[in-house]
C-alpha cells in the first residue's frame, strides 16, 4: 500500500504519484496505514464540526455503497447526525414527512427514540463532538463514533476505495476484542430482515387505514347522510 504523506490519501501499489498533488508516494506497511488512519480520524473530526447526513442525495449515495435502502439504515444515520455537534436542530429523529403516514409503526417507533433521546443524550465529548448518556461514555464509544464519520466522508469522497481494507482490518481487531464497530454496522447488516420488517410495517399501516376507512368512516358517513335525508329528524328537532 502507498500513502501521499501531504494529503493523507491512500492508493494502490500499481500508483506511482499523487493524484491531487503529483508528489510521489511512500511505501508503508498496513500496520502504519492503520495508525495513520486514527490520526486522520482525529484531526479530521476536529476540524469539521459540520456533517450533513440528512440530504437525501447524501443519503441515497451512502445507502447505495453499502447495498441497504431500509428504514433502519436510515433511522440509524440520522441518529448518530443527532448525536453529532452541540446543538440539537430538531426533535424527530427521523424527519417527519408524508411517508409516515403510510408507516405508522415506524412513525411511533420515531417518536418515543426522540423523546428518549431527548432525555438521556445530555452531555457532550469534546474529542469525538458526539453527545452521549451521563456516566456511559466509555472510550470505545468515543473511538466508535470518530470512526463511523469517518467512514461516511471516505464513501462520499470516494476515498472508501482505498480505505475499506483498512476499516475491515479494524473491524477483525474489534471482533476479537468484542467491541462495537462502526464498518460492521454500516456494512454487514441483515439487509433482507431489515426490508422484510418494513414492507410488514408498511402492509400494517395500509391495512389500518383500509380498515378505518371501510368499516368506521364509512358506516359513520352512511349513518349521517340517511339522518340529512330523514325529514322526521328535522320535524322532530323543530317542535322540541
Amino acid at each position: 500500500m502507498k500513502e501521499c504523506l501531504s494529503c493523507q490519501i491512500f492508493y494502490q501499489e500499481s500508483t506511482m504519484s499523487c493524484q491531487k498533488c503529483g508528489k510521489p508516494l511512500e511505501e508503508i506497511s498496513l500496520q502504519q496505514a492503520l495508525a495513520h488512519t486514527r490520526m486522520n480520524i482525529l484531526r479530521k473530526i476536529s476540524k469539521e464540526k459540520d456533517f450533513k447526513v440528512l440530504d437525501p442525495q447524501t443519503q441515497y449515495i451512502i445507502a447505495s455503497y453499502f447495498g441497504d435502502h431500509s428504514l433502519f439504515l436510515f433511522f440509524d444515520m440520522n441518529k448518530n447526525h443527532m448525536k453529532y455537534g452541540k446543538k440539537i436542530t430538531r426533535f424527530f429523529i427521523q424527519p417527519i414527512n408524508m411517508t409516515c403516514v403510510f408507516n405508522i409503526p415506524w412513525f411511533l417507533f420515531n417518536m418515543i427514540y426522540s423523546n428518549y433521546f431527548h432525555y438521556r443524550y445530555t452531555q457532550f465529548c469534546e474529542t469525538c463532538q458526539c453527545k452521549h448518556i451521563p456516566g456511559r461514555h466509555s472510550s470505545q464509544e468515543c473511538e466508535y463514533n470518530l470512526g463511523y464519520f469517518h467512514i461516511l466522508r471516505d464513501v462520499l469522497n470516494g476515498n472508501i476505495i482505498q480505505t475499506k481494507k483498512i476499516y475491515q482490518k479494524f473491524l477483525e481487531k474489534d471482533k476479537k476484542g468484542h467491541h462495537r464497530n462502526p464498518y460492521e454496522d454500516l456494512c454487514q447488516r441483515p439487509v433482507r430482515m431489515e426490508t422484510f420488517l418494513d414492507l410488514l410495517s408498511i402492509g400494517f399501516s395500509i391495512f389500518l387505514w383500509i380498515y378505518l376507512t371501510v368499516y368506521v368512516s364509512f358506516p359513520m358517513a352512511k349513518s349521517f347522510v340517511q339522518k340529512v335525508q330523514n325529514p322526521n329528524v328535522y320535524e322532530w328537532s323543530f317542535f322540541n
